[in-house]
């Protein structure tokens, strides 16, 4: 185990010994793993994942065409025992035996996006579950409780300037208590609010109806 890792310097339980050469990426995925417009620790979770082999060995089958034939095979083969059902005495295609194997007929997309869906659902699942104990994870929450609490802290900040409005639930947003706060940070805080142009609207709503009282 690296120092580094210990030190949460790298993700990377061991010095990595391969050159990216060896991993037969192309330069499109190489640009895409740097440039961070997508979550590289999550798709290591996918990869790590026992259904990932099986995953990306059905997307194989199914952009190759490898299995085409034998469902194309299959079909026929179920072709023929319709026509021989017919041929046997059934009257039309209403009839429950034709109605059987016409359902029995396999349409390649269909089937491989199903298989395939079914192995996401799996990693997808398996990942999710994994993630629940996350600090940084979305929790579960009682949005009437929470909606509550909200209105009981506008009726005790009725009277306060819209600005202090703002900073408490600024405060509750990023969980770190006002008080904290020095003078010098709220002021920084403060002044980006009053930047923010929907502040600015609502000062002049707010001032228009004052006058009208």
């Amino acid at each position: 185990m690296s120092v580094d890792y210990l030190l949460c310097l790298t993700d990377n339980r061991h010095p990595a010994t391969s050159k990216v050469e060896e991993l037969h990426l192309d330069d499109n995925a190489v640009e895409l793993l740097k440039s961070e417009k997508i979550n590289n620790r999550l798709l290591c979770e996918m990869m790590a994942h026992p259904d990932f082999i099986k995953l990306m060995t059905d997307l194989q089958i199914y952009a190759d065409g490898y299995a085409d034939m034998m469902i194309q095979t299959a079909n026929a083969t179920l072709e023929v025992l319709r026509m021989t059902a017919m041929n046997a005495g059934a009257k039309s295609d209403s009839d429950y035996v034709l109605d059987a194997l016409k359902g029995s007929k396999l349409d390649e997309n269909t089937y491989f996006l199903d298989v395939i869906r079914k192995d996401l659902e799996s990693i997808i699942g398996s990942i999710r579950d994994a993630h629940k104990t996350d600090a940084e994870s979305a929790v579960d929450v009682d949005l009437v409780d929470t909606l509550k609490g909200q209105i009981e802290e506008i009726k005790a900040t009725q009277n306060d300037p819209l600005i202090s409005k703002l900073m408490i639930f600024f405060c509750k947003e990023i969980d770190l208590p006002l008080e904290q706060f020095t003078d010098q940070e709220k002021e920084v805080v403060e002044g980006l609010f009053k930047r923010c142009r929907r502040y600015k609207k609502e000062v002049s709503l707010l001032g228009k109806k004052g006058k009208r009282r």
